[in-house]
């Protein structure tokens, strides 16, 4: 009997998180690269949007996707 009540008290709240998921689900409206390439520099910051920039401002909060990689490759330093 308990174990029936405790099985359905794990279904119901795993249910009711993928409900709420699906329904409050916030979809990024572009990304943010970072390039970490240059060692000498900070880091470069690149902005790709997938809307005009009108739509950013009737929100307070934006959603991006970030992504880091190195645009170029690094190149080895010789010494003599």
């Amino acid at each position: 009997m308990i174990w029936s009540i405790i099985l359905a008290l794990v279904v119901g709240l795993a249910a009711g998180t993928f409900i709420t998921s699906i329904i409050f689900k916030k979809s990024a409206i572009g990304s943010l690269r970072i390039d970490k390439s240059d060692p000498d520099c900070g880091p470069l910051l690149f902005l790709e949007l997938d809307e005009p920039v009108e739509n950013l401002k009737t929100g307070e909060v934006v959603i991006m996707d970030v992504i880091v990689e190195n645009l170029v490759a690094p190149q080895e330093k010789h010494s003599l």
